[in-house]
C-alpha cells in the first residue's frame, strides 16, 4: 500500500518542496544584488558630490587636481587614507564620517583590503574627473573670454570631460569650464555652464564610474518610466517577485489538496473491492448455498413424478378390472 498510494504522493510533494525552495533561493539572490546595487549607488553618489566640490575647489582657488594631490600626499607617490580625509574635510558639502570617506576611497581604488587603501596619483586624476553634458547648442572657445575663437559648436547629447575647475568669465559674468570633447580628444576648449539669465548649457553627468553612453541611456529610460508610473523597477520587480510567490504557494496547496482527495478516493475504492472479495456471514446464513437449493429442488421433482406415476399405474390396473366385469354383464342381458 505505501508503494502503491503514499510513496508516489510524498514523491510529488518533494518535487513541490525542491521547487519551492529553488523559487526562494532565487528571491533570496534578487534581494541580495538589490541591496549591493543599493548600496553601490550610495557610494557613487558619494562620490560624485566629491568630484564636484574638488573640482569647484580648483576652479575656485585655481589651481590644479595634479598640485591637490601632491599637497595632501605629502611628497609621498602614494595618497593615504589619512591624506584623503584630510582634502575632504577641506572641502564643501561633504560629510565628514570616516565610514563613508573609507568606503569612498575603497570605491576609487576598487580594493577590498584595508590595508591597501592607498591612491597612486593616476587612479586619483581618473576618478576625480568630472564631465558635463551639453543640453542647449552652444560653443566651444579657445580661451575663457566668450569672445574668443569658436573651437567647435556643440550640440545637445555631445559629452564633454572637464580638464581644469570652472572659473567665472568677469566680462559676461558667467561660469566657464576648460573641457574635452569625449570621442574626440582634438576638440578642447571653454564653455559656458549657464548664461548670465539661468539658462543652462552643461549639466554634470557623473564620474570616472558611470559616464558611459550605455549608462546614460539607460538612466534617461529610468527616469522616463519613472515619469509615467509612481513606482520605480525594483519595486515593480519585488511586487512581481511576491505575486510569483503567492501563484506558487495556491498551486501547492492545490496540488496536495488534489493528493488528499486522490488518496481517499483509492481509500475508499480499495474498501470496497476488500468487501466484495470477503462475503458477509449473516447473508451466508440467510441465504442457503445455490447448490443446496438446486439439489433440493431436485429431490422434490422427482419424489413428485415418481407419486405421478404410480397413480397412472393404479389406474390402469383398475381399468382392466373393470373390464371382464363390464363384459360378464353384457352376456346376462342377453
Amino acid at each position: 500500500d505505501y508503494e502503491e498510494k503514499d510513496a508516489p504522493r510524498m514523491e510529488k510533494r518533494v518535487e513541490r518542496i525542491s521547487v519551492r525552495l529553488g523559487s526562494l533561493e532565487a528571491t533570496l539572490k534578487a534581494a541580495m544584488q538589490r541591496a549591493a546595487s543599493k548600496a553601490h549607488q550610495e557610494v557613487d553618489e558619494h562620490l560624485t558630490h566629491f568630484v564636484a566640490a574638488l573640482h569647484k575647489h580648483i576652479g575656485d582657488s585655481d589651481v590644479s587636481r595634479e598640485s591637490v594631490f601632491d599637497k595632501y600626499a605629502a611628497g609621498s607617490e602614494d595618497l593615504t587614507l589619512e591624506g584623503f580625509t584630510k582634502l575632504c574635510e577641506g572641502l564643501d558639502d561633504l560629510p565628514s564620517d570616516a565610514k563613508k570617506l573609507s568606503e569612498l576611497m575603497t570605491y576609487m581604488t576598487s580594493s577590498t583590503e584595508e590595508s591597501e587603501l592607498v591612491l597612486t596619483k593616476e587612479r586619483f586624476l581618473q576618478t576625480s574627473t568630472l564631465y558635463y553634458k551639453c543640453v542647449r547648442s552652444t560653443v566651444c572657445s579657445e580661451d575663457i573670454t566668450i569672445k574668443s575663437k569658436t573651437v567647435r559648436r556643440l550640440e545637445p547629447g555631445d559629452i564633454v570631460q572637464a580638464i581644469g575647475g570652472a572659473r567665472t568669465e568677469e566680462g559676461a559674468n558667467v561660469r566657464r569650464v576648460n573641457c574635452q570633447l569625449v570621442g574626440d580628444t582634438s576638440v578642447s576648449g571653454w564653455i559656458t555652464i549657464q548664461g548670465n539669465q539661468g539658462t543652462p548649457f552643461l549639466v554634470p553627468d557623473g564620474n570616472f564610474f558611470n559616464h558611459g553612453e550605455k549608462k546614460k541611456k539607460k538612466n534617461e529610460e529610468e527616469e522616463e518610466a519613472e515619469g509615467s508610473n509612481n513606482k520605480t523597477k525594483e519595486e515593480e520587480e519585488e511586487q512581481q517577485e511576491e505575486e510569483e510567490e503567492v501563484e506558487v504557494a495556491k498551486e501547492e496547496v492545490k496540488e496536495e489538496k488534489k493528493d488528499e482527495e486522490e488518496g481517499s478516493k483509492e481509500d475508499s475504492q480499495q474498501k470496497e473491492k476488500d468487501n466484495e472479495k470477503a462475503p458477509d456471514s449473516s447473508d451466508a446464513q440467510k441465504n442457503p448455498k445455490p447448490a443446496e437449493d438446486e439439489g433440493k429442488s431436485i429431490d422434490k421433482s422427482a419424489a413428485e413424478d415418481a407419486a405421478g406415476g404410480e397413480g397412472a399405474v393404479e389406474g390402469n390396473a383398475a381399468a382392466e378390472d373393470g373390464a371382464p366385469a363390464a363384459k360378464e354383464g353384457e352376456t346376462k342381458a342377453a
